[in-house]
């Protein structure tokens, strides 16, 4: 996966993230990719077209070895074909900002990331 790639998902699941201020979890914690009663979505369910969720994806506890999961970002395009290994340390990477830090640190702590990774990307707020 090239940078652009990459960059295109991160700002996908950033305004996803800051847009829906609230975890994708169940009652008893456990997180969710998409939450049928409340619509809420995580950092990785966000990518997955609502016509390639499967409800079998929320069976895998490892993001790793997900197939469904994979598959349905290989066919909507998120991740290209054979890139998944490449692909899944960086959503992980997001994927534990929505399942461990309080939501009022994700704009800080998707910013570090984006600093981090896209060091020579400025955000439309570093240009004003």
């Amino acid at each position: 996966m090239h940078t652009p790639e990459l960059h295109q998902i991160f700002t996908t699941v950033k305004a996803h993230l800051l847009t829906q201020m609230a975890h994708c979890k169940v009652e008893f914690g456990a997180c969710m990719y998409f939450d049928a009663a409340t619509g809420r979505k995580c950092a990785v369910g966000c990518l997955i077209p609502p016509s390639l969720y499967d409800f079998s994806m929320e069976e895998r506890v490892d993001l790793q070895d997900n197939r469904p999961v994979r598959e349905a970002l290989e066919a909507a395009g998120v991740i290209p074909k054979g890139c998944w290994g490449l692909a899944v340390p960086f959503l992980l990477r997001m994927q534990k900002i929505h399942d461990t830090f309080p939501v009022s640190l994700w704009a800080s702590a998707l910013g570090t990331m984006e600093r981090e990774l896209f060091p020579h990307t400025r955000t439309h707020n570093e240009r004003d």
